[in-house]
């Protein structure tokens, strides 16, 4: 069973705000996230390894493409 993590603690192993978690699962641009219940969200530890991986940038340029390409993929 993966280890599943509550957004308190997915933020800090991001060093992100809990806030900038919720806000991430409202315009979908965060880590992937399971829905337990209404009111309980869960990170799986793997998912949030695969946003920080997927997430690095080597320049600024670099930076642009990936918001270009996940703007793109929003609008469909």
């Amino acid at each position: 069973m993966p280890a599943l993590l509550t957004t308190k603690e997915a933020a800090r192993l991001l060093r992100v705000d809990p806030q900038t978690m919720f806000r991430w699962r409202k315009d979908g641009t965060g880590p992937a996230y399971i829905r337990v219940a209404q009111t309980i969200i869960r990170y799986r530890e793997i998912d949030l390894i695969w946003f920080i991986d997927n997430n690095r940038h080597r320049s600024l340029a670099d930076e642009s493409s990936k918001v270009t390409k996940r703007k793109s993929k929003l609008s469909k």
